[in-house]
């Protein structure tokens, strides 16, 4: 499973305060609906829907998400043998 970029999750963050549905998300940055709900709810309780809090640096967002920290897991390259 491909992990959404940083970017669509503060886009989704941005949609979410500005009263968005989560359909119109996942239609628009070409996610599952069940994608977005699933980070809607970790924004929700971290507090990030809030319209009265500012958004979160780019660090604190990364720590929020935690896996973003971690390298991700290299793919051995095959070479095929040719005859």
């Amino acid at each position: 499973m491909e992990r959404p970029h940083p970017h669509y999750l503060r886009e989704q963050v941005h949609g979410l305060r500005a009263g968005a549905s989560q359909r119109a998300i996942a239609h628009d940055l070409g996610l599952a609906r069940m994608t977005v709900q699933k980070y809607a709810q970790l924004a929700a309780a971290a507090g990030y829907l809030d319209a009265s809090q500012p958004l979160p640096d780019a660090g604190r967002r990364a720590r929020w998400l935690g896996w973003w920290s971690q390298p991700r897991r290299q793919l051995r390259r095959v070479r095929l043998a040719w005859p």
